[in-house]
């Protein structure tokens, strides 16, 4: 088949300390064909600076702050590509990501959504203090059922529907939730494509209450649309 365009969404709120090894991760990439769409969530420190550097590579989308899922779905509005590709502004991809994920989609069985594993690595003072620690499973190589770990047909993303803006931790896993609700595929390539970088101020960290209650209320939602399909 044709080689079609993956656009490469990447939201941001104050991200300069990163983003720069961030979008050089995007911009190393084996397959040819890429959109990078930046979506500043209403940064105050030099993050526009920094992607302005990068020119016409990169589309800069800046808009008020209303949290990382309002800023997926913005790119997602965006889009021009056929698929779509998530990163953070603190992580890094491996150079061949796109080139894997996409060759892994479109082989015999084709799938919608290819996922890939997930590592975390560590600034210096937030490794891992423990053996249990460093053990834990959570800092092995991690099926990548997130935002971050995807790539997927965006045609699949518009019939299943962009991430719920109510939820400001956990939309992916209610994404997929929906998805395989609705018979959508996908298949784990399992090779480590995306790290994930560890450094005292993520979000899932920093609001860890929040996100488990709203892990818990996605969880009812889709066992409650179970039991509706299952009495209709």
């Amino acid at each position: 088949m044709s080689t079609p365009l993956i656009s490469c969404i990447m939201p941001v709120c104050n991200g300069e300390k990163y983003i720069l090894e961030a979008l050089e991760s995007v911009m190393a990439q084996s397959y040819p064909l890429t959109e990078v769409i930046v979506v500043d969530d209403g940064s105050t420190d030099g993050t526009e600076q920094i992607v302005r550097t990068f020119g016409d590579r990169v589309r800069y989308l800046g808009r008020e702050n209303a949290g990382p899922t309002i800023a997926r779905n913005t790119g997602i509005a965006a889009a021009t590509g056929d698929v779509i590709a998530f990163i953070d502004s603190d992580d890094v991809w491996s150079s061949d990501r796109l080139a894997v994920q996409f060759a892994d989609m479109v082989s015999e069985p084709p799938v919608e959504v290819s996922v890939c594993l997930i590592k975390n690595f560590f600034e210096p003072g937030f490794e891992p203090a423990t053996e249990f620690e460093r053990n834990h499973p959570k800092n092995g190589p991690m099926p990548g059922h997130l935002s971050t770990g995807m790539l997927v047909w965006k045609k699949t993303m518009e019939r299943i529907g962009v991430f719920n803006p109510a939820l400001s931790h956990g939309s992916s896993t209610d994404w997929f939730l929906r998805a395989r609700k609705a018979g959508v595929k996908d298949r784990l390539v399992s090779e480590i494509l995306v790290h994930r970088r560890i450094h005292g101020e993520n979000l899932s960290m920093r609001n860890a209450d929040r996100s488990r209650d709203q892990f818990l209320a996605i969880i009812k939602a889709s066992l409650d649309r179970r039991r509706e399909g299952e009495s209709a």
